[in-house]
């Protein structure tokens, strides 16, 4: 049952835990998939923080996948190396900051792309300033979702690679 509700984001904070553990547990809701790598569901910020920092482990196991509605009251958002895909729209986070080291999640300053750089993932917050946006060369699909936000685009240049432009 504990499962099924961290699925649904139910948060549970062990209090026989370190101290380490308690502020993750605090900080975000997360469960175990069938790969043993940790799912985080949601991250809690009612305290405002300027940098949410997503942990490379919890509790031992990997983070490997960052699957939330939104993430709101992050202006600033660190990704790991060991967080392979995002499932979430970062249109309220104003900077991102990968890993270097991270091969499959890469941004530019304005759009963050998944799939090693073949997929434009979503836009980030800042880019609302820009009229025009570039996708980089190389990618090959456009996310359905990525211009939900951007009514005040005027000029999207894409490249020659595109190959898929998702429901748009």
């Amino acid at each position: 049952m504990q499962e099924a509700a961290k699925k649904l984001g139910c948060r549970f904070v062990n209090a026989n835990a370190d101290e380490a553990t308690r502020r993750l547990q605090e900080r975000f809701s997360y469960y175990k998939n069938e790969q043993g790598n940790v799912v985080i569901t949601a991250i809690h910020t009612n305290d405002n923080p300027e940098t949410v920092e997503i942990p490379a482990q919890i509790e031992g196991d990997k983070v490997s996948v960052l699957q939330c509605e939104n993430i709101f009251n992050a202006p600033h958002l660190k990704i790991p190396e060991s967080l392979h895909v995002i499932e979430a729209p970062l249109n309220y986070v104003k900077t991102l900051e990968v890993d270097p080291k991270n091969k499959f999640i890469l941004q530019d300053g304005v759009l963050w792309y998944r799939k090693h750089g073949k997929e434009v993932g979503g836009i980030l917050a800042e880019a609302r300033s820009k009229s025009e946006i570039a996708v980089r060369e190389g990618t090959e699909v456009l996310d359905s979702n990525v211009f939900g936000f951007g009514a005040w685009v005027k000029r999207l240049v894409l490249p020659a690679s595109i190959r898929n432009l998702g429901y748009l």
